[in-house]
């Protein structure tokens, strides 16, 4: 079992390390990238040895028609030894730095089939100067990186849809952004109300099933938190019967309101304890995510409109 306070991030399936499984993959198709109608922008989330970059500093994309020649060459090359299409390649700036951002798709999901070699495929950051030569900027990872807007893109440029849809478009990643930068959650009797769940990557999710599109996020009140619990005991003695570990009120939970359409629902985390969560208070802040992990963690959603719940899921087990 993996689990961490979620940070904007994902985890790979490794205790506490970055699951980047939504842009892990092999190869695309299309000979040339279109020039984005809307420029991305990546975050910093770690610093970076062996240069005045810091957590939080910011790079815009630009376009490889309009980067710098010097710069320009460095995708190919880095594409090439990497045998990644160029057309995969990011560029992004804060001056006097550029940084490539080296995908071994786009436009496709990763083939985790038998024999396939996809998983072994994992994005490249290069760090350069102004003159495209590369700066040995130890550590330098997707790992690095706080937020990357948008999340990935088709070989003609336009972005790639994430599952689920939601709100920007953009991929959390680290797990280091300081604690002040989200507000506290709203304590309730059964857990906390987070106000930028869908933001801080709540439905991103890394072993269970999700809900398909977050439109827009919302603040439940703690009234429709004390209506959705009182509903919740009898759907889970029906639709969960002998799958929790210990009786529902030992579970702790996390709630966040998000969009789907017209309807209003709320997204009940729910997780067992651990020493972790205790020792950081991270839970009152940030969504939780585990791998794996099995029904120690699971999720519902609940329609206060219609007092119902769906989507039901447990986490998978390694």
């Amino acid at each position: 079992m993996r689990i961490h306070a979620r940070r904007h991030s994902c985890l790979r399936r490794s205790w506490l390390l970055p699951a980047l499984i939504s842009i892990l993959g092999g190869a695309c198709t299309g000979s040339s990238a279109k020039v984005p109608d809307q420029a991305g922008y990546l975050v910093l989330g770690d610093p970076v040895a062996d240069s005045v970059l810091a957590p939080g500093d910011t790079f815009q994309e630009v376009s490889h028609a309009l980067a710098p020649t010097p710069i320009v060459e460095r995708p190919s090359r880095i594409a090439d030894s990497l045998q990644y299409p160029v057309n995969c390649s990011r560029v992004f700036v804060r001056p006097p730095h550029y940084l490539v951002l080296a995908e071994p798709f786009c436009g496709r999901e990763p083939d985790y089939g038998a024999g396939s070699d996809d998983a072994f495929h994992s994005p490249e950051l290069r760090l350069l100067n102004a003159d495209g030569r590369v700066i040995d900027a130890r550590g330098l990872t997707l790992v690095s990186l706080r937020v990357l807007c948008p999340a990935k893109r088709r070989a003609d440029g336009s972005v790639y849809p994430r599952k689920p849809i939601r709100l920007d478009e953009c991929q959390r990643r680290t797990y280091d952004i300081p604690l002040a930068e989200l507000p506290d959650g709203i304590v309730v009797p059964t857990g906390v109300i987070l106000s930028s769940a869908v933001t801080a990557g709540m439905l991103d999710q890394c072993s269970r099933a999700v809900p398909q599109r977050a439109n827009a996020e919302w603040t439940p009140t703690s009234e429709q938190i004390a209506e959705l619990e009182h509903d919740l005991s009898a759907y889970m003695e029906r639709e969960g019967a002998g799958r929790l570990l210990v009786p529902l009120e030992k579970y702790r939970r996390q709630y966040g309101g998000y969009v789907d359409g017209s309807d209003s629902l709320i997204y009940v985390n729910a997780f067992l304890p651990h020493p972790m969560f205790e020792a950081n208070a991270d839970w009152h802040r940030q969504p939780i995510m585990a791998c794996d992990g099995g029904e120690a963690f699971w999720a519902v959603s609940y329609d206060p409109a219609r007092r119902r719940f769906v989507g039901l899921a447990f986490n998978g087990h390694a």
